[in-house]
């Protein structure tokens, strides 16, 4: 059996809420980040949060869109503007072929993006927040019946992507 795979781009220092929240979703979180300056910061984090059971998890150093190139597959994308991050002049270059790419390595059967909305173009997000099912890049998305956080915490999404199945 494949391993579940999430996949954090641009993390910073965004690390022990998201592996609370992946627990139970994923078994391997890569959390990447081209800034040196947090390769440090993640370990540090990490032995702290040794105390509580998480998916294996690892940092690496690297631009993110190179990192999913290298990737075969991901089954979970955890994505929110946090700290400054993912809001560099390189980023909003890059914004639009992010999550097509990521959506590229998804498994035919679907997968989950868990984002604050910040991954996606603001039309379309409008849409999903309303409970609009939506078709773009190739893919369905829907905003998941059981929304287990509060108030502006990321939303879980139900990606349905290729082949398309009817709603």
């Amino acid at each position: 059996m494949n391993a579940r795979i999430g996949f954090y781009p641009f993390c910073g220092n965004d690390i022990k809420e998201p592996l609370e929240i992946l627990n139970g979703r994923v078994d391997v979180v890569v959390f990447c980040d081209n800034d040196p300056q947090y390769k440090d910061y993640w370990h540090s984090e990490k032995r702290l949060k040794q105390l509580r059971p998480t998916p294996v998890s690892g940092f690496v150093c690297r631009d993110p869109i190179a990192m999913i190139l290298d990737m075969r597959r991901i089954d979970v994308l955890f994505y929110r503007r946090r700290d400054g991050r993912g809001t560099g002049e390189n980023f909003f270059d890059l914004q639009p072929y992010l999550l097509p790419l990521v959506l590229s390595r998804m498994p035919e059967s679907g997968g989950l993006v868990i984002t604050d909305g910040s991954i996606c173009p603001p039309d379309m997000w409008e849409k999903i927040v309303t409970g609009v099912k939506v078709k773009k890049y190739g893919c369905h998305f829907e905003l998941m019946h059981h929304q287990p956080f509060q108030g502006e915490q990321p939303r879980l999404l139900q990606i349905q992507a290729r082949p398309y199945v009817n709603w």
